[in-house]
Parts: C-alpha cells; sequence; structure tokens
C-alpha cells in the first residue's frame, strides 16, 4: 500500500518524463545487440571439461612417461637421444587414423589395467631405424619405408618389434604408477594404414605424444587411449595431488621380512631390585623374604633384549602368573 500512495504522489509530467527516459534507453540497448553482439561458441571437445582441463594430472603422467621414455631407449639400443614432449591432445579416432603415413608403424596395445585396447603409433622410419639400433645397427635410412610398402614388416622385425615395445611399456608402466598399475601387451603390429583400425573412429580418444631425434633420425611416438578408459579412474587424474603409491618389496626382501619377524627375540619382565651384602647373601636361608624396590600392584618394566620397551602390570591368566602391556615406551630417537 505504501508503495501505491509514492507512485500516486508523482505528477503527471514526471510520469512523462520517465517514460521518455525508459523509452531511449530500451531503444539503445536494442541498437547495441544488434551492432555489437558476440556469439561465443562452446567448443565441447576443447572446452574447460576437455581430459586436458579436467583431468591436469594426465600432464604430469605424460611429462614422466618422455622422461622414463628416454632412458628406456638408451638402454634398449644403446644410443642416446632427445625427447621432446608434446602437450597431450583429446578428439577422435578418426583424427589420428587421418594422420597416419603410408606405410604406417601402428602396433595394436592391450593396456593392461585400464581395460581397454590403444594404439602405439611410431613414425615408421624411426621405427625402423630404432629396431636396426636395437640389434646394434647403425640405423636405417627413408629407402627401407619403400621395403616396407611393398612387404610390410618381416616376422623378424615383428618380434624385434615385441622387444622394443617392452622398453616403451616400461615407461608407460613407471609414468602410470601413481595412478593405476597399467602395462602394454603387443597385439599386432600393421604397416597398412586401411588395416590400422583398432579403435572405433567415432570414438573420443586421448593421444599423448613425444617428439624424438635419435641419432640424427627424428619423429614421434603417440599413445592414443580412449577417453572412456579414464573414467573409473577420474577422480584421481582430476586431483591436485598425487599419493605416491608404496613400491612392492622385491623377493628377497620379502624373504628377509619373513626371516626376521620368525627370528626368536627374549622378553625380561623385572618384578624389582634389591641390594644385599655378601654376609646377608650367604646368611639367606628357605622361607626368608627379600624387599624388593617396586611396590605390590605396581607398574613393571618388559624389556626386549635389554632394552626396556614396555610397561606393564602383573596379572593371572588361565592359572598363570602373566603381565598386561599397559603401555609402550619410546625413546627421544622413535
Amino acid at each position: 500500500m505504501a508503495g501505491m500512495d509514492d507512485i500516486e504522489k508523482i505528477t503527471p509530467e514526471e510520469m512523462e518524463a520517465l517514460a521518455e527516459v525508459l523509452h531511449d534507453s530500451s531503444s539503445g540497448l536494442e541498437g547495441s545487440a544488434e551492432e555489437d553482439a558476440v556469439v561465443l561458441k562452446y567448443d565441447l571437445v576443447g572446452a574447460s571439461g576437455s581430459p586436458r582441463h579436467s583431468m591436469p594430472v594426465l600432464d604430469l603422467v605424460h611429462d614422466r612417461f618422455a622422461h622414463s621414455l628416454k632412458e628406456q631407449l638408451t638402454r634398449a639400443t644403446r644410443v642416446e637421444g632427445s625427447v621432446e614432449i608434446n602437450a597431450p591432445k583429446h578428439g577422435k579416432a578418426a583424427e589420428v587414423y587421418g594422420a597416419l603415413e603410408s606405410p604406417c608403424s601402428v602396433i595394436a596395445v592391450d593396456a593392461v589395467g585400464l581395460d581397454t585396447m590403444g594404439m602405439l603409433v611410431i613414425s615408421p622410419h624411426l621405427m625402423m631405424h630404432l629396431l636396426d639400433l636395437c640389434i646394434g645397427g647403425t640405423g636405417a635410412d627413408e629407402s627401407v619405408l619403400k621395403t616396407l610398402a611393398l612387404r610390410g614388416f618381416s616376422p623378424t622385425e615383428k618380434r624385434l618389434s615385441e622387444h622394443l615395445i617392452r622398453f616403451i611399456a616400461r615407461a608407460v608402466t613407471k609414468a602410470w604408477s601413481e595412478v593405476a598399475d597399467v602395462n602394454l601387451n603387443v597385439l599386432r603390429l600393421e604397416s597398412n594404414p586401411r588395416h590400422a583400425v583398432i579403435l572405433n573412429p567415432n570414438e573420443a580418444v586421448v593421444s599423448f605424444s613425444v617428439s624424438l631425434n635419435w641419432k640424427d633420425v627424428e619423429g614421434q611416438i603417440v599413445l592414443v587411449l580412449p577417453l572412456s578408459c579414464l573414467r573409473p579412474i577420474e577422480s584421481r587424474l582430476a586431483s591436485t595431488v598425487v599419493g605416491v603409491k608404496k613400491e612392492a618389496a622385491s623377493p628377497w626382501q620379502d624373504a628377509m621380512f619373513q626371516h626376521i619377524e620368525e627370528t626368536p627375540v627374549e622378553l625380561i619382565v623385572e618384578l624389582g631390585k634389591a641390594e644385599l651384602t655378601l654376609r646377608q647373601l650367604l646368611d639367606l636361608q628357605e622361607g626368608e623374604l627379600v624387599r624388593l624396590d617396586k611396590e605390590p600392584g605396581g607398574n613393571l618394566e618388559i624389556r626386549v633384549e635389554g632394552t626396556p620397551k614396555y610397561n606393564a602390570r602383573p596379572v593371572v591368566h588361565h592359572g598363570n602368573m602373566a603381565v598386561e602391556v599397559l603401555d609402550v615406551l619410546r625413546t627421544g630417537e622413535e
């Protein structure tokens, strides 16, 4: 009611002036909406909901993969090269197929631990170069690509590729170790792009690529995984803090720990102390009492191999004399 009273107090002249102001303001807004309107396109692939932004741990995993890959390839080829990290990319599997060279070097892998199939794409010249270095050669030149296009990978080259990929798989395992137990098992090797369709072309994928320069031969190694396989561990990939997984003890450590646990140790419970002269000790007779420094029912000290470890009190358990542990004695070092 108070609001209505205020409106009734406004004069007709004031109402007319207010209407003109509102009309001018609305006209200005309409003009600016037509002239200055900006349409923002929402990119479903590149928006903040993408794996790169919603799963920041992927960058950490990829960085560790690159560093570990350099170590593993150095061991495999006995030659040291350089590895450059490329940012993880996301898109469709069809985009990966469209970028394949002819001939190609595509390895279908079983990504154990992620419960999915994946693709390991290696630049063909780099692949043949690494295979030659693995057997002690000096590397392969580009002429091998013509041979590869004609006959594909030979049985020997396929066996060598499995040997090489084991080193790459170790780098993958180490990179993912703080997130999941991941390993790669080789399923097949393809040199023809038409036979390299391993994932559904419309499937969303994440590609982890690195650029290599290995003894003057450049190329890329790309691990392609379906985005769907990361969903079960999305919470860990989205975390800003990655917990270090405890490494499993080696077999000799397990045997040593088991042996230590079965080692007998001496436990001594001290009921009390008393000081006697040699004469008093010699005069002791059957039935005489020796007064100790402990009060009846007072706490006792349990020593482990001569070291005070527990406080206890005397009890009777199933008709046997026993002690009940009350607390653990801790030293400054502990």
